[in-house]
């Protein structure tokens, strides 16, 4: 079986070289591939505000363990600062 990919192709040199009109199965193909995509949607991942509200809560937390201005952090310095107070939690849960 031939993939969609080859199948187009094939018509596209066919209407190079034979002087053939293939529009009509190539867009077939080219809508069938479109499909297979999928788009996320991120409005479908809750309310903007609360995640905004959410991100200022654990800053404001945060900014308690470093000198340094948490959202002027790169992401890798946030990770790993975030990282390492939740080990410190954690180790103090198990003391």
């Amino acid at each position: 079986m031939m993939g969609k990919g080859k199948k187009k192709l094939l018509f596209e040199l066919d209407e190079i070289l034979k002087k053939k009109d293939h529009s009509k199965e190539i867009n077939k193909i080219d809508k069938y591939i479109a499909d297979m995509a999928h788009v996320v949607n991120f409005n479908d991942f809750g309310d903007d505000k609360q995640h905004d509200k959410d991100f200022e809560s654990l800053c404001a937390y945060m900014q308690k363990e470093t000198t340094q201005n948490v959202k002027n952090l790169t992401v890798m310095e946030f990770y790993s600062l975030l990282t390492n107070m939740n080990n410190r939690k954690n180790a103090n849960k198990t003391v």
